[in-house]
């Protein structure tokens, strides 16, 4: 679900600025994912391991031999299990614009992207982009760049864009800018 988000003190309050029109009619919300997620490498087809119940973690996905590249984390990455860096944080970004937005289900979507940094088993993009668009002509984009981290301090989390300015979330907190980029809040 990717709610958790709207627990946090300091995102309720900016989410609330936003529909009180403190950034005046907000049609597009930018949200990004960075990391430098280190290669998962080849995995190699092992017994399963002592005390792991492998049929039980499988639950209902078809049946697969257990690689030593599969667990705890890395399932995020292979298709059987799991949908990459969208799914696994970008879902966390996404609600939260859509909450800003005040929108519920996309009309359409466009996403692409690609497995660029190494050669191993991973299936999901390193880096994807994908664009909701909405009947009120309302958008949202995620980027997701799990291998390619941008300089410190220099992206927000979210970014909501509005008649009159700009909302940047980034972490737990948020600042609020008028449309010449002069921080207000």
């Amino acid at each position: 679900m990717g709610n958790q988000k709207r627990t946090w003190p300091k995102i309720r309050e900016a989410i609330d600025l936003i529909h009180k029109g403190e950034i005046g009619e907000t049609h597009l919300a930018q949200s990004w994912y960075l990391n430098s997620r280190p290669t998962i490498g080849k995995g190699i087809e092992k017994p399963v391991p002592a005390g792991l119940d492998f049929d039980l973690w499988l639950g209902p996905a078809p049946r697969k031999a257990y690689k030593d590249n599969y667990l705890h984390y890395n399932w995020h990455w292979f298709w059987h299990w799991g949908n990459g860096e969208l799914g696994n944080n970008g879902i966390h970004m996404i609600d939260v614009c859509r909450w800003g937005l005040g929108v519920e289900f996309p009309t359409s979507v466009h996403s692409s992207g690609g497995r660029y940094m190494y050669k191993d088993d991973q299936e999901t993009p390193d880096t994807h982009m994908v664009e909701f668009n909405f009947n009120q002509g309302k958008h949202i984009q995620w980027l997701g760049f799990s291998c390619n981290r941008l300089p410190e301090g220099n992206t927000p989390d979210i970014l909501f864009v509005g008649s009159k300015g700009l909302l940047a979330i980034k972490g737990s907190g948020y600042a609020v800018y008028d449309s010449k980029g002069k921080e207000t809040k």
